[in-house]
Formats: C-alpha cells, structure tokens, sequence
C-alpha cells in the first residue's frame, strides 16, 4: 500500500500565539496513526519547511509518498521543497467548502464527482454538478484535476479524500491549546503513547 501523510496546522491559544503542525498516517486497520508534531510561530512556508524537513527525519524518502493537504501556499512550497517526489493531492473537503457548496444535494454531486473511478463518470457528475452551480467550473478549471478526483489521480488514493484524520487529532487538543507550550507537548505525547499502548492490547487479545 503506498504511504500516506495526511498533514494540517492549528493556531495555540492564550499563552503562546503559534502554529501546531501535524502529520498523520493511516494504519492496516484504518487507524489514525500519529507521526509527527512540533510548534512554530506561524503557518509561513519557511515554518512548514522547517517541519517538513523534521518529518523527512523520521520516515526518510519514499519516491511512492502520497500528502494529502488543504490548498496552502506554504504547505506546497514546503513539500516541493522537503519531499519533490511526492504526490500532493488537496482535501476535497476544504476544495467543497472554499467552492461554497451548500446543502445535501450540492455535497452529493460534489462527492460522487471526486470519488468517481473512472473518467466518464467524473465528467458525468462533473456535468450534473455545473448544471446546478454554473459558477464552479470556473474555479475548477484552475485546479488540475489529479490534485482533487479519484478518476485522474496518478496514484492510487484510495479512499482517502480528505485531511480529517489530522484534524481529528487537533480537534482533540482544543482545550490543550490553550495551556503552556510544555503541557501542549505532554497532551499529545500521552495519546500518542495512549493509543499505541491501546492498539498493542488489543492485537495481543486477537
């Protein structure tokens, strides 16, 4: 299975105004899989980079890494930058969102375009969708489509569309952001440790 890092920032409240990065896999059992974290002062891209290059650290190069990111100026100059060979595709969940689709209808269409398996269902969808909001195409045709379709992915995606696994974690830290650098560092070191400690159980009662 190729590699996947889903990677996505959040803003530190009250004590230190700062960014925490994060990098995410997905595990064997569809598991989030935490990888890697730290603290900078802003999103910038040399803030990015600076992560990115401590990420490279820890797994290395993989010519067949997939990073699964939303549409930041900064995070693509630091993976073009940090990881050249890697596949970038954006979350289609903030691509629904800065598209402005509303309501269950719209984000019908919009999902059964970007999971489309094959290129004459995409544009099938694609072409239901613009029926109803004429004013996406445009947007979209500045978007290459092997950045947000299944159908024209140059590697297999799988069924990982979005960065919601990595904001899944910060979700979890939200009250944690808001405490010292040092307690916001102990919080994800004790899940982190929590979750691999539970999973271990749990595979040697299988």
């Amino acid at each position: 299975m190729r590699p996947i890092i889903i990677i996505d920032g959040a803003h530190l409240k009250d004590t230190f105004k700062g960014t925490m990065f994060l990098a995410v896999g997905m595990d064997a059992n569809n598991q989030i899989l935490p990888i890697a974290y730290g603290i900078g002062k802003t999103e910038s891209g040399q803030e990015w980079i600076w992560f990115m290059s401590k990420l490279k650290e820890c797994i290395g190069e993989n010519p067949s890494l997939l990073i699964i990111s939303d549409r930041s100026a900064s995070i693509d100059l630091a993976i073009i930058t940090v990881f050249p060979w890697a596949y970038h595709c954006v979350c289609c969940r903030h691509l629904l969102m800065f598209l402005g689709l509303n309501g269950k209808a719209q984000n019908d269409m919009w999902w059964a375009t970007c999971k489309a398996y094959t290129v004459n269902d995409f544009k099938h969808h694609l072409n239901i969708l613009v029926k109803h909001r004429p004013d996406v195409l445009q947007t979209l045709n500045h978007i290459p489509p092997e950045k947000w379709t299944r159908a024209f992915a140059q590697c297999n995606r799988y069924n990982y569309m979005t960065s919601n696994s990595a904001e899944s974690v910060n979700a979890l830290s939200v009250q944690a952001r808001k405490l010292p650098i040092t307690k916001v560092l102990d919080f994800f070191i004790d899940v982190t440790q929590r979750w691999y400690f539970e999973r271990r159980q749990a595979a040697d009662n299988f």
